[in-house]
């Protein structure tokens, strides 16, 4: 039984401060966009290039997750959507 899970957790990011920091970054590109004329003819890179970034960034942070979970074998940690590691060795004496 060396692959019973001992312990197993999920975090999200949820700091509301830096959303509404993250969310005011992506309002000023979009706001360069005139919204009541024509959008087609408004699509150069001086507009969409600084504007797909910020939103990419936006949901950067907003789809981080880590992963944790323990085993007597390892453990394994993964910041999706970035990497994942795992420390293998005896984990069960931890307690003392």
């Amino acid at each position: 039984m060396k692959n019973e899970i001992l312990f197993q957790e999920t975090q999200k990011f949820n700091q509301w401060r830096l959303c509404i920091i993250f969310m005011g970054i992506v309002l000023f590109p979009l706001s360069l966009f005139n919204w009541g004329n024509n959008l087609v003819n408004q699509f150069t890179t001086d507009k969409i290039i600084p504007s797909s970034i910020a939103v990419g960034i936006l949901v950067l942070f907003l789809s981080i997750k880590r992963f944790a979970t323990i085993t007597e074998d390892k453990i394994t940690v993964s910041f999706f959507p970035f990497t994942k590691r795992e420390f293998i060795g005896p984990v069960c004496n931890l307690h003392q």
